[in-house]
């Protein structure tokens, strides 16, 4: 509801850098947030990002941001190397924490995802949905959201993986 009606979300294209190449519809203020965020991720794993891996954090001193905002980056390969992200940063209506109040302190405001894997070679890390859905109110809904992003990273991807190809095509052409 919050990620539709309030178009508290971003999506984007990013090099294996972390510079912005595109962004989409939906908050501007998020684009340093995920730029700074797939920077982080990068120092984070190095080398050890492959296909098929979904990375994931809401860590508010790294995404810039609350909480409540989740980012998610799906590496792009071309050749063996790793060439792009797809990246989608969106505003989640629970992660746990104090209800209806101003927190004083961020353990107060809810559930911290440290960089980690949601995904590694296409195979779910199903330690971190079960971390999830046992610190949210309503874990359907917050399992709804982590499942537009996926969506969301994955639909760039191909997008992107499409675009080019056809570029390539008309190119060569």
């Amino acid at each position: 509801m919050i990620i539709y009606e309030a178009l508290d979300f971003t999506v984007g294209l990013y090099t294996a850098e972390g510079e912005t190449v595109s962004i989409g519809l939906g908050l501007p203020t998020f684009i340093r947030g995920m730029a700074e965020t797939i920077k982080a991720m990068r120092a984070h794993f190095g080398d050890d990002i492959g296909p098929g891996d979904i990375l994931v954090t809401n860590d508010a001193y790294t995404t810039g941001s609350h909480l409540y905002h989740f980012t998610f980056a799906k590496p792009i390969f071309h050749g063996g190397k790793l060439s792009a992200f797809a990246c989608c940063m969106a505003h989640w209506r629970d992660v746990g924490g104090v209800l209806g109040g101003v927190t004083t302190d961020i353990y107060s405001e809810g559930l911290q995802v440290p960089i980690m894997k949601y995904q590694r070679a296409g195979v779910v890390n199903r330690d971190l949905v079960d971390i999830i859905r046992m610190n949210v109110r309503i874990p359907e809904t917050a399992l709804g959201d982590l499942r537009a992003q996926v969506t969301a990273v994955n639909t760039i991807k191909s997008s992107t993986i499409s675009f080019c190809c056809s570029a390539r095509d008309r190119h060569s052409a």
